[in-house]
């Protein structure tokens, strides 16, 4: 999330972003307006069609293979079918929140660019690029322009 966000806020400074398994990595700010718990709570608690559910988790494949999309969707409405459902509905609400409201932490961010940037001064190897990576979710690539 902090280099989908740094790219959307200074995309004077990046010439590539490579993104591995970027699902979930949108700044929901853009384009979505703020939403109460309460109303993504009632929106979640409601979210039980079967047909809706594998819809929905139809639409993230490009070449949807019942084989291998089915699977998860099962898993999304045996989770509805639960007595938990509405813990788990709160918890939806919740990471939402979370992921609108702190799409990234900044001074994190910040501290990891300064290194980074200072080891582009060096001499070491790696002085040509820049390299964020979260293990196992993003790696991004921010080459300095000339």
């Amino acid at each position: 999330m902090t280099t989908t966000r740094f790219t959307l806020m200074n995309p004077e400074r990046v010439t590539h972003l490579v993104l591995e398994d970027p699902l979930g990595l949108t700044d929901y700010r853009v384009g979505i307006p703020p939403q109460s718990e309460e109303t993504l709570y009632d929106h979640e608690i409601h979210w039980t069609d079967p047909k809706v559910i594998r819809g929905y988790v139809e639409g993230y494949f490009v070449h949807p293979d019942p084989k291998v999309w089915e699977p998860l969707a099962d898993v999304l409405v045996r989770v509805t079918l639960s007595p938990e459902y509405p813990q788990w509905a709160r918890a939806a609400a919740l990471a939402f929140q979370m992921i609108y409201h702190l799409p990234s932490r900044p001074r994190t961010a910040r501290r990891k660019r300064c290194r980074a940037r200072s080891e582009l001064n060096s001499t070491s190897p790696d002085a040509s690029r820049l390299m964020f990576a979260r293990k196992g979710s993003v790696l991004s690539r921010l080459s300095p322009r000339a």
